[in-house]
């Protein structure tokens, strides 16, 4: 989105798969879910 001009305000997501890291890409930007799923 950087590259239309657009500003990044925070990430949304429904689920957060956090043994996948995904966060780890989006460091920079402000995230937020509404469950965490850890896994077994």
């Amino acid at each position: 989105m950087v590259k239309l001009g657009a500003n990044i305000v925070e990430c949304c997501f429904v689920i957060s798969l956090p043994d996948l890291k995904g966060h780890t890409k989006l460091g920079e930007y402000s995230i937020f879910n509404l469950v965490d799923f850890k896994g077994e």
